[in-house]
């Protein structure tokens, strides 16, 4: 007989606390769109300038891997992202995902629900009005 007494909490605000199928799908979906997306963007970008070489006669531009992953908050959670690198060896190009900007941490959404929250959940203690009247706004 054990005398463990020590039991494993759940808490909803742990992400990794708490699994939800849908949600990890969705998730992994936007993963890979995400992926998919900035992809097509440096297939684009090399596209643009494949033809121009060095002066050894190599091509000027190359894939140089991936920088390190890094997680997007989104309203699904947060989402591991990697930004492939684009080498110029000549150093005067420079790839710069539109979609997912270099220092990018938050959605849009996220940094606009943030302060709103502060602010209702300081003058008023209510989140729950905060986050209904976000998701009206959103509709509209």
């Amino acid at each position: 007989m054990s005398n463990d007494n020590v039991f494993a909490l759940k808490n909803p605000g742990v992400a990794n606390g708490v699994r939800d199928a849908l949600t990890e799908v969705l998730r992994e979906g936007a993963r890979s769109l995400l992926a998919q997306a900035v992809e097509a963007e440096v297939a684009e970008f090399l596209a643009r300038h494949g033809e121009q070489r060095d002066a050894a006669g190599r091509l000027r531009l190359v894939r140089n891997g991936y920088l390190p992953e890094r997680t997007v908050q989104t309203s699904l959670g947060d989402v591991p992202v990697q930004a492939p690198r684009v080498r110029d060896r000549a150093g005067q190009l420079r790839f710069s995902s539109a979609i997912l900007p270099p220092y990018l941490r938050r959605t849009k959404t996220i940094e606009e629900l943030l302060p709103c929250l502060y602010l209702k959940g300081i003058s008023t203690g209510d989140f729950s009005e905060a986050l209904s009247a976000r998701s009206r706004r959103r509709t509209t």
